[in-house]
């Protein structure tokens, strides 16, 4: 098989799993949306690296409300994200800024119901309040799917391989962009979300260090640089460290990880464009 048009989600996805009424006007006004959007059906093209992009910042710094799409982040990185990516896709955006605590958000003007439901459909949770409290919570499925395909033998041959690769490495990029606290120049900890447990939480982190890997040949995370501490909420919070010779791994050959935050690149003195990656 070829990744090149391989169908992530067809428009029929959309209605049956997130519409319990799949011949009501709000499922046609949703199907004829994204349709006229390019996006249902949606197929790994020139495109899809936008989207992939726009959805690993929904799934990592914002949430999929019941109407629109949040992406929390600060000023500087929301403007990049929409100049960069949204408005490539023809999304149509504001940015809320910050206000009494609360940090500014990226929202949708236009269609908001509608790539709310197809990013659920590609995997992302639904829910308005902070993921640690929802039961289940893993990486969404477009991108496992990928992985499953990339890793089995004789699926994908060696350029759709590199192809999966790229992906997830922009994915990386965003989780890196948006999670990761340096504590020091060379020691960093990606807080990844909290979990009801702390079984759920070293998975979740297990998962994540196993795309990580993936996505970037030669960075060793040790099993033993994967930690979890209970939080005074009674959830459980995992912690990934990145630390030595792989901070410099990162910095030296691989600071492309970094492309996503202009905060990052400052703090070690080098400037990237914020471009997804190119994929045909």
């Amino acid at each position: 098989m070829q990744l090149k048009n391989y169908m992530i989600v067809s428009k029929r996805d959309v209605i049956t799993e997130t519409y319990k009424r799949t011949d009501s006007k709000y499922a046609r006004a949703c199907e004829d949306y994204l349709e006229r959007k390019g996006l249902a059906p949606l197929y790994i093209d020139e495109k899809f690296p936008l989207l992939n992009v726009y959805a690993n910042f929904a799934f990592y710094s914002g949430c999929l409300a019941r109407k629109n799409v949040h992406i929390s982040e600060n000023e500087e990185m929301l403007e990049l994200v929409e100049s960069k990516v949204s408005k490539r896709l023809g999304m149509k955006t504001k940015i809320i800024p910050e206000h009494k605590g609360h940090g500014a958000t990226l929202v949708l003007t236009e269609g908001g119901p509608y790539l709310s439901r197809l990013l659920e459909t590609m995997g992302l949770p639904r829910s308005s309040g902070p993921k640690a409290k929802l039961k289940s919570l893993e990486i969404p499925h477009y991108r496992k799917d990928l992985f499953k395909l990339a890793s089995c033998d004789n699926v994908l041959d060696e350029g759709d391989k590199e192809i999966a690769r790229k992906l997830e490495r922009d994915s990386t990029a965003v989780l890196l962009s948006t999670k990761m606290v340096p504590l020091s120049k060379k020691h960093w900890v990606l807080y990844t979300f909290s979990r009801p447990t702390e079984e759920d939480a070293k998975e979740f982190a297990r998962e994540s260090v196993e795309m990580i890997k993936f996505s970037v040949p030669g960075l060793e995370i040790p099993h033993e640089n994967i930690k979890v501490k209970k939080l005074r909420s009674g959830t459980y919070s995992p912690r990934i460290i990145i630390n030595g010779r792989n901070t410099e791994f990162v910095l030296d050959a691989n600071r492309d990880l970094l492309k996503f935050s202009p905060e990052l690149q400052k703090l070690y003195g080098f400037e990237l464009d914020f471009e997804p990656v190119e994929i045909f």
